[in-house]
């Protein structure tokens, strides 16, 4: 019997020995948040100046008060933080809960009130551009005049505001004449 087990003991040892190094390979799809952030400071913002590109989608308005109008809307921001940088498929990743980026904390300057409701990031990794998306209600006052208007003027609450600029890329409000301003959009409320 150990004449027949010896042949076999010795194609198993053969069989067994490693010529190459074992590769553990990580599905591509999983991102090692641990790893990408390993230096990444998420309360300092990415060098320079900073652009937040801004598309504003109002779903439904309401007057409030003769003084006030109340705006439901999706603000949707885009931004390049070159940290985030890394090799990843595919091309966009959801940053998960509990895992801190650098955001620029938009908030709506002249607001007397503004919640957001739900929100997402999502992460770039070939360009290092992150699109934050929340839905937000906003309550803005309404200024007399001729024609009533309601400003919403983006700003960030950040330590470093002077370093971060707004640009209005594209405003959605049906049943709303809208203009376009430099850090944000007025709303003409004429016909309301």
């Amino acid at each position: 019997m150990t004449l027949v087990l010896l042949p076999v003991l010795a194609g198993l040892a053969s069989a067994l020995r490693l010529e190459e190094p074992i590769v553990i390979q990580r599905p591509l799809e999983k991102v090692e948040w641990g790893d990408v952030l390993l230096e990444y400071d998420a309360t300092q913002p990415p060098p320079g100046n900073v652009t937040v590109t801004v598309d504003l989608r109002v779903f439904h308005h309401s007057r409030l008060s003769s003084e006030t109008l109340k705006i439901y809307m999706e603000l949707s921001e885009e931004w390049q933080d070159g940290r985030l940088i890394f090799q990843h498929n595919p091309a966009t990743v959801t940053l998960p809960r509990g895992v801190e980026i650098w955001r620029p904390e938009t908030w709506i300057r002249d607001g007397m009130e503004d919640r957001t409701e739900r929100e997402t990031l999502r992460i770039h990794p070939r360009d290092g551009t992150v699109t934050h998306r929340s839905i937000r209600t906003v309550e803005i006052p309404r200024r007399g005049g001729e024609k009533e208007n309601c400003p919403l003027v983006f700003s960030s609450f950040t330590d470093v505001s002077s370093r971060v600029d707004y640009a209005m890329r594209r405003v959605d409000a049906p049943h709303l004449n809208s203009t376009v301003t430099p850090s944000g959009v007025v709303f003409s409320l004429g016909l309301l």
